[in-house]
């Protein structure tokens, strides 16, 4: 029933049923609040707090605002996660890079075989410098699941994608990177310290 309720208040919309199935529940013999026994004591319990609580409420929906809005310029301006906006399409986006165990760069780096004495270390192919990915089959998660979200977040924009990325996670790669020098990024200039001419 929990479930139930929850998926149809937060997927559905159906708050005010949700609420009305709540309070018929409580009212109920099935509720567990209204008659159990301690089966040590075999005393009766009656919680009566619930009920009343539910009862003393009259629904009411508030409309929230949202806090990830901004308005500059005329221009809406809506912060949200990847997941917040899977299947959306927009006109711009900037995917802020971030770091859940290791930066997102970072990740797509996947170093196959480690450095020894004699060898370098052997790097799979990066999907981020136009490389065609060859992660191994049950290895790689994070490169994958990077890979995936990165997917989501560059697919929704229809005329502009922003890519914010910290300097130190390219900068070995700014060359390969830079549109100007067979790369597929414009690289912003003013905002970097070290630049590609």
């Amino acid at each position: 029933k929990l479930f139930y309720w929850c998926f149809n208040a937060a997927v559905n919309g159906k708050n005010e049923e949700v609420f009305d199935d709540i309070k018929t529940f409580i009212n109920s013999k099935d509720f567990i609040g209204l008659r159990w026994s301690d089966e040590e004591d075999f005393f009766t319990y009656s919680i009566n707090r619930s009920k009343e609580f539910i009862e003393s409420l009259d629904f009411k929906t508030d409309e929230i605002p949202s806090a990830s809005v901004l308005v500059k310029d005329e221009i809406e301006i809506d912060l949200q996660s990847i997941h917040a906006v899977k299947g959306q399409t927009h006109c711009a986006t900037m995917y802020i890079e971030t770091s859940y165990f290791e930066y997102e760069t970072k990740k797509l780096k996947v170093v196959s075989k480690a450095r020894t004495k004699t060898k370098s270390e052997e790097v799979l192919p990066n999907p981020f410098l136009n490389q065609y990915h060859a992660y191994r089959v049950d290895k790689d998660a994070r490169a994958k699941e990077t890979l995936k979200m990165m997917y989501v977040g560059f697919s929704r924009p229809t005329h502009l994608l922003c890519f914010v990325v910290l300097e130190e996670n390219i900068k070995d790669y700014l060359d390969v990177l830079c549109h100007t020098k067979g790369g597929l990024w414009e690289i912003d200039k003013a905002l970097l310290a070290t630049t590609c001419n």
